[in-house]
């Protein structure tokens, strides 16, 4: 590749990377503000809060929102039939079902009840990609019986730190000074979690300095 397709690709992967941290951050927002306007949508139904507010009908209610009528009452099913009862069954605080897609959560509906509300279909929905839990529903439901592990999921892996006991408190407080305030908050015993989110921050306050790096180490070699 000549000099200026270099410059080229570089800029053109620069973009690429800029268009795929609003994407992210924008993914990230969504999925929290589905479930918020879900359980919304579902007490405004439940105690007929429209009435309340002195509206006709809780449609004329959602109009004056200005929220779509497919997203509102979408949101508001999978909210009263999956996100309310995982958290009333403390399956999932309110922090962490903002991961669960509205994708998976549909496809817990497929599911039986014992399954649908089982700590490890509940885990493997809030983890696997919509593709992969699709899968894993479809072989319950043609077989009948619990689909093997697959390779396809993320495995564990296990990081060890040595460090001081005065190294450990400092870490650990700032752990949860993070996870609090994270938009949305995290849960403070997620440590793997916290940390990802936190190198995720880091990386993307220090993208252009890093792009820079990477240029002049290519120009150099």
């Amino acid at each position: 590749m000549s000099e200026a397709g270099e410059v080229i690709s570089q800029k053109t992967k620069e973009y690429a990377m800029k268009v795929e941290e609003q994407m992210l951050a924008v993914a990230g927002e969504f999925k929290s503000r589905y479930w918020t306007l879900g359980l919304g949508a579902a007490n405004i139904k439940e105690k007929s809060l429209w009435e309340v507010l002195g509206y006709e009908s809780e449609t004329t209610y959602r109009e004056y929102l200005g929220i779509g009528r497919s997203t509102y009452y979408r949101c508001r099913r999978l909210a009263m039939e999956i996100g309310k009862p995982l958290l009333e069954k403390h399956l999932v605080t309110r922090a962490r079902l903002n991961r669960l897609t509205l994708e998976n959560a549909e496809q817990l509906l497929r599911l039986d009840v014992r399954r649908r509300f089982s700590e490890s279909w509940v885990e493997k929905a809030l983890t696997m990609t919509e593709s992969q839990f699709e899968a894993q529903v479809d072989h319950v439901l043609e077989n009948d019986t619990e689909p093997e592990d697959t390779t396809d999921v993320d495995p564990l892996a296990v990081l060890k730190i040595r460090c001081t006991a005065t190294q450990k408190a400092v870490i650990e407080a700032t752990f949860r000074d993070f996870a609090r305030t994270n938009d949305p908050p995290l849960e403070l015993d997620d440590y793997a979690g916290i940390a990802e989110a936190m190198c995720a921050d880091w990386h993307n306050a220090h993208q252009e300095e890093i792009n820079a790096r990477d240029e002049a180490e290519a120009v150099a070699s």
